[in-house]
């Protein structure tokens, strides 16, 4: 089982999972009531809070005493969205739903498949990626990140051929996760994705999603967000986050306290119309230094 999805994991840092209805994932609790209005957030790593004593969405919560419902899973994609029973009518019945863009690369296509929850894992190709592709070994590979480095290494014009397919089926999916939830969706597009540091040679994260995939999704959202943190909180980005020694590396890429921060100050004013009239004093938490 992934180190997220444990419920305290190497660092000492406790998630305390929990799950709402009939869903087969783990999210980060407390579980939370949903008798009364709530909001509900729905994303990767970087929703979830990995090594984050206090993601974005329970600062919200504090900030403006509406329940919060933190559906964020480590590796999800869209498919992780779309295969769930229980996590959409979750969604369906929030005040709003803030929804962290995913790349395009995690979700399974005409071109191959990936795991139902976890969507940053490769399953297997498809008749058409041998196709494109007859000299790949695909049994060593076992990620659609290192999938797509390989396939961009070995024929960067195929590669493009795939990517411009896929993007096509991510506008799609996108479209079937906003019609099933129903109500308003607020979309954040956190760039370089949460990876503070963008090194791909694929490009930045979210993977593949491009400013005309997000303008096409535009028309059906109640708002459209994109979020780059500040050079200040870039610099202090590891404060106070909890991480193994070994964890260094994967937490650098990763939302700490003061990007998470900076996330939920910044979706404020995007959620005030959909909530009752906020508070005039921040709390603790949210004062400058």
């Amino acid at each position: 089982m992934d180190l997220a999805f444990n419920r305290l994991d190497q660092t000492g840092l406790d998630y305390d999972l929990c799950s709402y209805g009939s869903s087969r994932l783990r999210f980060r609790g407390p579980e939370k009531s949903t008798a009364h209005p709530y909001l509900t957030f729905m994303g990767g790593d970087e929703t979830f809070g990995k090594f984050a004593p206090k993601p974005f969405p329970e600062l919200i919560e504090r900030q403006t005493g509406v329940t919060a419902l933190n559906l964020g899973c480590t590796g999800a994609g869209l498919d992780t969205l779309l295969s769930d029973n229980a996590l959409l009518p979750l969604a369906s019945g929030a005040v709003c739903t803030v929804l962290q863009v995913m790349g395009a690369h995690a979700m399974s296509n005409d071109y191959y498949s990936v795991h139902p929850r976890r969507n940053d894992r490769f399953l297997s190709p498809g008749a058409k990626l041998l196709s494109l592709f007859p000299a790949v070994d695909f049994t060593e590979i076992s990620f659609t990140r290192h999938l797509h480095f390989t396939l961009a290494e070995k024929s960067p014009e195929k590669h493009r051929r795939l990517v411009t397919a896929i993007q096509c089926t991510w506008i799609d999916k996108m479209k079937q996760v906003l019609a099933s939830i129903g109500g308003p969706v607020i979309l954040l597009r956190i760039q370089p994705g949460g990876r503070l540091h963008d090194t791909s040679a694929l490009g930045p994260d979210p993977l593949f999603v491009t400013d005309d995939m997000m303008a096409q999704l535009a028309p059906v959202t109640a708002a459209t967000l994109q979020f780059e943190p500040s050079l200040e909180a870039r610099r202090k980005n590891m404060d106070g986050m909890v991480y193994g020694e070994l964890q260094a590396p994967m937490a650098a890429e990763l939302p700490g306290p003061s990007v998470q921060r900076e996330i939920a100050l910044g979706l404020l004013p995007a959620l005030a119309e959909f909530l009752d009239p906020l508070e005039d004093d921040e709390p603790a938490y949210f004062s400058r230094p």
